[in-house]
């Protein structure tokens, strides 16, 4: 491992492009993600051949087997730079050309086997880049859209974090998904190379929410997330790389929240919906809001809180993204669709606290409404269950007096039958047989249907009462509440 190229990596370019005569090379345009590609059919003969031996090694032994730098006449090579070039074959390399004005100039820097020269094993959880440029990265970040950037950076791979090394550049910006690191920073990467990542929320589980609650015209993101865009700056917090990032939270933030979202050419437009009214947001790119100083952190902070509130654990997004949705509608309804986006960002913080107090009225209603939901079905026990005992002292009441009108019955029919001399049995009989048709037909038949007929009108109401609380009231928190008590009574 050699990270001494890792400090200055630009510098063997610059003494390199200085050796060609002054002609100074623009290799921050020709810096991709990946690579650093110049490719020229008209390079000047004069230029190539004014190189010395020191300035072509020089470069070959900083960027070893990374580097492929050849100079070619037509399509035959006629010079390969490598640390094994001799002096020999650079003067061969000057008689070859004498009698061409031009040459091809063919020079690609492998920037991520450059890392794993310099770096040694990179790590398997991480996906590291190098921009040798700054002006590269924010290139690359203005341009880029968020299927772009999630195609390139994380290779849909939502677990892996993307570290990207801008040695030229003074900046730490460090996430759970993302790190990019520069100047004094630059060796730090390894300590914020976790094994596994650790977000509060995983971002699978958040993209999944989100392609059933949010209605993407199409699934735009496959693994993309805000948690991924995220970082917490402590060092070069306006730089426009950390502008650019912070641009893209706050869309992806928008994505994850709104209603629905659209595409018309190259403008993204996402609605949010109220209860009886809608707006449309028209998203900005980096390239447009590079250009102003009214994007600060603290706006793309503020957002991605919202986010997080939406999306959290504790809560439940079916719930809370609709909250959101009415927030916005509320506090950008009256302005025009074209600032939208700036007081979004502006007045996200005010949004957030306001949707925290109007969603603590909503648990606390939800609270109160249950607890009434609880002390109702007690109600109705304590009800169902004093109204069996009143079915049933009365029962008891009826028997006492049937028994009670029973004995007086026998004593008169006795009485009576007693003073027939001699004993009358037909009279006893008589009148004990119309005493048992009587209560036969009354206290029988008629009360206990009666008696019957409430209790089972009784018990089917009760029966349909508890199943509309169970709707509303956990299941085994009825049980828990109805107890025995009722079967008890029964």
């Amino acid at each position: 491992m050699n990270t001494d190229g890792l400090r200055k990596p630009i510098d063997p370019l610059q003494t390199f492009s200085q050796a060609l005569g002054g002609s100074q090379l623009d290799w921050a345009s020709k810096e991709a993600l990946e690579e650093l590609r110049h490719y020229d059919e008209n390079f000047s003969r004069d230029a190539a051949t004014s190189l010395t031996l020191e300035q072509l090694k020089a470069m070959a032994e900083v960027y070893g087997d990374a580097l492929t730098c050849r100079f070619l006449l037509g399509d035959m090579s006629v010079l390969d730079v490598s640390p094994g070039l001799g002096e020999e074959d650079l003067n061969r390399f000057r008689q070859e050309v004498q009698g061409s004005p031009t040459l091809t100039f063919d020079f690609v820097l492998d920037k991520q086997r450059l890392l794993a020269t310099w770096l040694g094993t990179l790590p398997e959880r991480c996906y590291m880049f190098l921009y040798l440029f700054p002006q590269a990265l924010v290139r690359f970040l203005s341009s880029s859209s968020l299927t772009h950037l999630e195609t390139k950076l994380w290779n849909g791979h939502a677990e892996r974090k993307v570290i990207i090394l801008v040695p030229e550049r003074e900046i730490q910006l460090v996430g759970d998904c993302l790190a990019v690191m520069g100047g004094q920073y630059t060796d730090d990467w390894r300590k914020d190379a976790p094994t596994k990542l650790s977000t509060g929320c995983p971002t699978t589980n958040v993209n999944q929410t989100a392609q059933e609650l949010v209605k993407w015209q199409m699934p735009w993101l496959k693994c993309l997330t805000p948690l991924h865009l995220h970082t917490s700056a402590h060092a070069g917090s306006e730089d426009d790389i950390a502008r650019a990032l912070q641009v893209h939270l706050i869309n992806s933030t928008i994505l994850y929240t709104a209603d629905q979202t659209t595409e018309r050419g190259k403008c993204f437009e996402s609605t949010y919906a109220g209860d009886q009214q809608s707006i449309v947001v028209e998203w900005q790119n980096p390239q447009q809001m590079l250009s102003k100083s009214d994007t600060s952190g603290a706006d793309s902070e503020a957002l991605f809180q919202i986010f997080q509130w939406a999306y959290s654990q504790e809560g439940s997004p079916q719930d809370r993204l609709p909250f959101v949705q009415v927030g916005m509608v509320h506090a950008l309804r009256s302005a025009a669709p074209t600032v939208r986006y700036q007081l979004l960002g502006q007045n996200a913080q005010a949004i957030f606290d306001d949707l925290k107090w109007h969603w603590k009225a909503f648990i606390d209603g939800k609270v109160e409404a249950y607890t009434d939901e609880v002390r109702a079905l007690e109600s109705v026990v304590s009800d169902t269950v004093k109204t069996f005992a009143d079915q049933v002292s009365q029962i008891i009441e009826r028997l006492s007096a049937t028994l009670l009108a029973a004995v007086g019955v026998l004593l008169g029919s006795f009485i009576a039958a007693l003073f027939k001399d001699p004993f009358d049995a037909t009279i006893f009989r008589i009148g004990m047989g119309v005493y048992a048709a009587y209560v036969l037909c009354f206290p029988l038949v008629y009360n206990m249907r009666h008696q019957w007929e409430r209790y089972t009108g009784l018990k089917k109401n009760f029966e349909s009462r508890r199943r509309r609380f169970e709707d509303h009231l956990y299941q085994d928190r009825v049980q828990d509440i109805v107890k025995d008590e009722v079967e008890t009574s029964e």
